[in-house]
C-alpha cells in the first residue's frame, strides 16, 4: 500500500483526496444553506427582524404623540372640545353640521342635505357665544 510505505505522491491518492474535500465542504455547505439553522433561514430571521424593528419605531412614534395628545387634552379646553366635535360629532347650541361624502366613481353621488342638530333658541344659553 503506497499510504503505508510513506508514498503520498501517487496521482490516485491526491484525486481521491481531493475529490473527498470536495464532497465534504458541499455536504457542508448544503447542511449550512438549509434547515432551521441554515442561511437561507437566517437571512429570512434577519429581514423579519428589520420589519418588526421598523414596525416598533413606528409605534413608538405614534405612542409619543397619543401622550402628547392626552396631555393636550387633560391640560386645554379648547383641545377638549375640538377633539369632541372632531371625533364624535359634537354639535353646540346654534351649530349646524355639514357632512361631505366622497364622490362615486361612477358619478351617481348626490350630496345629503343635513339638518341643523340644534334650533337658535338654545342660542342664548350657550356659554361660548
Amino acid at each position: 500500500m503506497a499510504i503505508l510505505d510513506g508514498q503520498l505522491d501517487s496521482r490516485r491518492f491526491q484525486t481521491t483526496v481531493r475529490w473527498t474535500l470536495v464532497v465534504a465542504l458541499w455536504a457542508l455547505l448544503m447542511s449550512m444553506a438549509s434547515g432551521q439553522s441554515g442561511i437561507s433561514n437566517y437571512v429570512e430571521l434577519v429581514h423579519k427582524r428589520n420589519v418588526l424593528v421598523d414596525v416598533n419605531m413606528k409605534l413608538k412614534i405614534e405612542n409619543q404623540l397619543l401622550e402628547e395628545k392626552i396631555g393636550l387634552l387633560k391640560t386645554n379646553s379648547n383641545e377638549q372640545v375640538r377633539f369632541l366635535k372632531e371625533e364624535f360629532g359634537l354639535v353646540q347650541p346654534g351649530e349646524y353640521v355639514y357632512r361631505f361624502e366622497p364622490e362615486k366613481k361612477n358619478g351617481s353621488s348626490k350630496p345629503k342635505n343635513s339638518k341643523p342638530a340644534t334650533t337658535d333658541a338654545g342660542k342664548s344659553k350657550n356659554p361660548n357665544g
